[in-house]
């Protein structure tokens, strides 16, 4: 037992064990910050989000919403219809009226998007 307490308080034992438990405080604090560095920089980039809902306006029946949630401007933004449809009202003559992918910024895109 008294070689144990003479081991245990031993400069250099304890020395050792001070290098081990700062070398553990030093990884996880690089852990941290570098895990800080990457939420930041994904904060800041831009969060593009495309909503559709009812809309309850006369003679319409969607409202397309497309928001910048992040915090900074998106750049050379286009808009890609998969399965393009007819707007509302239809031409004067009857026929189904003008598509969506036709509208000039469906076709064109936004060279500047900005947040909020």
């Amino acid at each position: 037992m008294e070689q144990v307490i003479k081991v245990v308080t031993d400069p250099a034992f304890l020395t050792f064990v001070l290098v081990v438990i700062t070398g553990y405080y030093a990884y996880w604090t690089r852990r941290v910050v570098t895990a800080t560095f990457e939420i930041e920089k994904l904060r800041k980039k831009p969060s593009l989000v495309a909503s559709v809902s009812r809309s309850l306006r006369v003679n319409s029946v969607a409202d397309i919403t497309l928001e910048n949630y992040g915090l900074s401007p998106a750049f050379k933004v286009t808009i890609k219809v998969k399965d393009d449809f007819y707007l509302w009202p239809p031409n004067k003559n009857g026929s189904g009226g003008n598509k969506f992918g036709d509208l000039y910024l469906v076709k064109k895109g936004f060279r500047v998007f900005a947040p909020g």
